[in-house]
């Protein structure tokens, strides 16, 4: 073969395999787009928690933020605590939490560095803060597990009010 017809080859070989990375491109765009709109349409099929005479479409509504297969969805919300945003992320108790709660609530605190404990109004909410201010907050209520994840440290005092605000 000579060199001219290699290049030919070559070229042709390059405009295909750009010509599919452009569709895989169009397709992935496509996919993940049809995903994100049917997760903000689609709600928990299980009871909810929201801050005391408010509804989560005052926050923007839900969003899915486990998989669509899962079985047991998770769901967030977006909120804020003294001006800082907050994650608020529920999902039906696992069923293997039903023996013994609060051990597997705080071993699961624990993996998560919520290890310091205060008490909101009879529930036993786990705390972490990372050194650059974030916390997360890990509890139970109403037969749900309840995440929560601040951009930057909130006052204990403020917690208190915003869990014990959940119905």
């Amino acid at each position: 073969m000579t060199n001219a017809k290699i290049k030919k080859i070559q070229k042709k070989a390059l405009l295909i395999g750009l010509a599919i990375l452009v569709l895989l491109l169009i397709a992935t765009f496509i996919v993940v787009h049809f995903n994100n709109a049917s997760s903000l349409t689609e709600k928990p099929h299980y009871k909810t928690i929201s801050p005391y005479g408010r509804s989560v479409s005052d926050f923007g509504g839900w969003k899915r933020v486990s998989p669509p297969e899962e079985k047991s969805p998770i769901f967030s919300y977006s909120d804020e605590i003294d001006a800082v945003p907050i994650n608020v992320t529920q999902q039906e108790l696992p069923e293997d939490f039903t023996d013994n709660l609060d051990q597997k609530v705080a071993d699961l605190a624990k993996a998560y560095g919520s290890t310091s404990l205060f008490d909101a109004s009879g529930t036993k909410v786990y705390i972490g803060t990372s050194a650059k201010g974030p916390q997360s907050v890990i509890f139970t209520k109403n037969d749900l597990l309840v995440f929560i994840l601040s951009e930057t440290t909130i006052e204990k005092e403020s917690w208190v009010k915003y869990v014990t605000s959940l119905e």
